[in-house]
């Protein structure tokens, strides 16, 4: 019976001073996070504007669009281009439960996200010398989904403001009241 108790005191002992953590759970840090949401947002903007409207006439846009993934986008608003080829925008893109999955280019963090809510999107750009001065807002633009960044996911549940400004192949801004740049 002695014997019991000191082999229950070794084990107990062991299992103290090894402990019984749970591990850790690898997080996506604030800064990747928004940021992706950031680019995320950029990117499925951009996507449907190359798609639908780069290349066409100064027509006004006012056309829902099928999202690729899902959902849909109604995107309106004017395009003006000048003839020493100064393109300026002023449009609406209302996202409609449109699913957008989006990666960085070396896939250090990606998103899949869901994206409800008006995104205004105003200001110029010329191709010809890659120069862009746009603005992205939105009063409250919902995105839900999940950002990964290596072996780490975070959760998307986001509601709130965002406004960007950006350039050829930069931004700078707030995500849901968190400060943003690439």
């Amino acid at each position: 019976m002695k014997r019991f108790f000191v082999l229950f005191a070794v084990v107990a002992m062991a299992m103290m001073t090894t402990g019984c953590k749970d591990e850790e759970e690898a997080t996506v840090s604030d800064n990747t996070y928004y940021n992706a949401l950031a680019c995320t947002v950029r990117g499925a903007m951009s996507t449907v504007f190359n798609q639908n409207i780069a290349g066409t006439s100064n027509t006004a846009p006012d056309m829902d669009i099928a999202a690729p993934y899902g959902g849909t986008v109604h995107l309106s608003g004017t395009i003006n281009k000048s003839s020493d080829g100064l393109t300026s925008i002023d449009l609406t893109y209302e996202f409609d439960n449109v699913k957008w999955i989006w990666a960085y280019s070396d896939n250090s963090a990606s998103s899949e996200v869901h994206l409800t809510g008006t995104v205004h999107e105003v200001g110029t750009y010329r191709s010809s010398e890659q120069y862009m001065n746009v603005t992205t807002s939105s009063e409250s633009l919902k995105m839900t989904g999940t950002v990964k960044s290596g072996e780490a996911s975070r959760t998307v549940d986001e509601l709130g403001k965002i406004s960007l400004v950006s350039g050829w192949s930069n931004y700078d801004g707030e995500m849901f009241g968190y400060t943003v740049h690439s």
